[in-house]
């Protein structure tokens, strides 16, 4: 889990939900391509 610790983080994170599994030090997936994924 990532603290967003300034308004600018929290800013972002609001409005794209990816960045803070990007920030994440858990290696979350984040940006993933779901359209390129092949079942």
């Amino acid at each position: 889990m990532y603290l967003c610790d300034n308004g600018a983080q929290i800013d972002m994170a609001m409005e794209d939900f990816e960045y803070t599994k990007w920030l994440d030090p858990d290696d979350v997936p984040c940006y993933v391509d779901l359209k390129n994924e092949s079942n």
